[in-house]
């Protein structure tokens, strides 16, 4: 193929946080494309908002195979598996996918406690896809599905009388939960306050993207936030904006942060993530849960250093409506190319 980039030369900015938001350029997009390697993408909200993939994104994606970038998928989802998001990314057209591209927070749960050889039982606030990944590595777990037939009336505050705490619990876990009550508040409050008791958070998103602006769908930070008042201590957090996740990515395909970017649609998790790993540049999409209002706003007040350290993390170096303006770019600059 062609070398279409050669007429661009290497660009670089100040280290994160201390940068201005930049509107996604043609000139932005072109230069992206010839210093980064390596596209971290989130999915909700950036990739799809499911059932409905996002105007651009299987295209751009399918694009930068071609040019032969490394394109990886990590979630804060705990609901669903690696497999189950391969399947997803499949289905909507996204070619040549495997295992080893994604990281989401089930796996990384599971593959924690594997790594600090955990062999208690675990009570789990949470979905069936961290089941699924606890068992792949023999993790006993108690704790996910409904509890109403355990506590059949949480009216009559009898918990006292009907709890029964398992003596082999020696780690909670909060992920997203539709089945998440008072009851499981308590009993994994009662768990997590034991010395001996781990207490992890897969992630702490304040809520989902919907595409819509009239739902609000709150996430899993509701819940991590509920048990944090009551179990009197912070969990570790697993999942974006903290490293674990690029950890593994970096380890297992040996990747370089200073040619790896973030594509993500929440300023605090997927933006701050870039600056505490030390990437070489994010990419804001607006067609998850942040508007350029938001940026803006960030970007004002990292102008007048109004703005702590951790806040400033979420400033990006670009922002752009969503994966389909970086495509087009793209595309028309292959087109222009071919044709001098």
């Amino acid at each position: 193929m062609r070398n279409v980039w050669k007429n661009f030369t290497h660009f670089t900015r100040p280290r994160m946080p201390f940068k201005q938001p930049n509107c996604l350029t043609q000139e932005y997009a072109t230069r992206l494309i010839q210093n980064v390697d390596n596209f971290l993408f989130d999915c909700d909200g950036v990739i799809w908002n499911w059932p409905k993939p996002i105007e651009g994104a299987v295209a751009f994606i399918n694009k930068l195979k071609e040019l032969k970038k490394k394109c990886f998928f990590i979630t804060n989802n705990s609901t669903k598996t690696r497999e189950m998001v391969m399947d997803l990314l499949v289905k909507i057209g996204i070619s040549n996918v495997v295992l080893d591209d994604i990281v989401c927070t089930s796996w990384i749960l599971a593959q924690y406690l594997k790594s600090i050889d955990f062999k208690d039982k675990v009570y789990v606030i949470g979905s069936g896809a961290i089941a699924t990944e606890l068992e792949k590595e023999s993790i006993k777990h108690i704790g996910i599905g409904p509890n109403h037939e355990q506590i059949p009336d949480p009216g009559k505050f009898d918990y006292a009388s009907l709890i029964k705490l398992d003596p082999e619990v020696k780690c909670v876990v909060v992920a997203f939960d539709h089945y998440f009550n008072y009851p499981k508040m308590v009993i994994g409050t009662s768990y997590a306050r034991r010395k001996d008791c781990l207490f992890i958070a897969t992630n702490d998103d304040a809520q989902f993207p919907t595409g819509t602006s009239h739902v609000i769908i709150p996430g899993t930070g509701s819940f991590v936030n509920a048990m944090k008042t009551s179990v009197g201590k912070n969990p570790i957090i697993l999942g974006k904006p903290h490293r674990t996740m690029w950890e593994v990515l970096e380890k297992v395909h040996k990747l370089d942060s200073n040619r790896s970017i973030i594509i993500g649609d929440r300023l605090d998790t997927d933006i701050a993530l870039a600056a505490n790993c030390s990437l070489g540049y994010s990419l804001a999409v607006l067609s998850g849960v942040t508007d350029e209002e938001m940026i803006q706003d960030y970007a004002k007040s990292l102008e007048s250093e109004k703005l702590s350290n951790d806040e400033a993390k979420c400033v990006p170096d670009f922002y752009a409506e969503n994966l389909g303006t970086f495509e087009k770019f793209i595309r028309e600059h292959i087109q222009f190319m071919a044709e001098i």
